[in-house]
């Protein structure tokens, strides 16, 4: 006889992680490791933060550059959880706006900055609705110009805050995919 309690659970659905970087990056982000463009210096580093953690995975940083849409870079479905495991976005479309908790954990799973916040800054380039900004430090190559940030917030803010100096210190915002 068939009973419903004897049903297998269906999986959970699988759960993509995001992370703000322990480390803090000027605009020339290219600078900081070999790689052929700003874009993939910043993919790069947030590999290896993730590398250096044991966090295994795939990572891109939310980032777009003067060719380039962040939201266009992030290719998964989601959702996206916190190290500390908050749910950060549902899915894909949760990109384009708000967040659900302020993306303030680094690759360790420690909340940056913890007694001074919200002055967790990330380089974005990048309006809200995932769309890139003017201000990219030359494409993330050069400490000269402006560069588009966000900060550590529940609301828009989170990617499109402002534009400051590309040789400010900020952090990445790395997106697993």
């Amino acid at each position: 006889m068939f009973r419903p309690d004897d049903q297998e659970e269906p999986p959970a659905p699988a759960t993509k992680r995001v992370f703000v970087t322990r480390g803090t990056y000027t605009g020339a982000l290219a600078s900081y490791v070999e790689a052929r463009s700003g874009l993939e210096a910043a993919d790069l580093i947030c590999q290896l933060r993730a590398k250096a953690a044991d966090l295994g995975g795939t990572w891109v940083a939310w980032l777009s550059s003067s060719t380039s849409d962040a939201i266009e870079r992030v290719t998964d479905l989601g959702p996206w959880t916190m190290l500390d495991g908050q749910v950060a976005f549902e899915d894909r479309s949760q990109l384009f706006g708000e967040p659900l908790v302020p993306l303030d954990v680094d690759e360790r799973g420690e909340v940056l900055e913890e007694y001074a916040l919200p002055s967790v800054y990330v380089w974005t380039g990048t309006r809200a609705g995932g769309l890139r900004h003017a201000d990219t430090c030359g494409d993330w190559t050069v400490t000269s110009g402006q560069g588009h940030f966000g900060r550590r917030s529940w609301s828009f803010a989170w990617t499109d805050d402002g534009s400051t100096s590309c040789d400010r210190q900020y952090r990445l915002v790395c997106l697993e995919i």
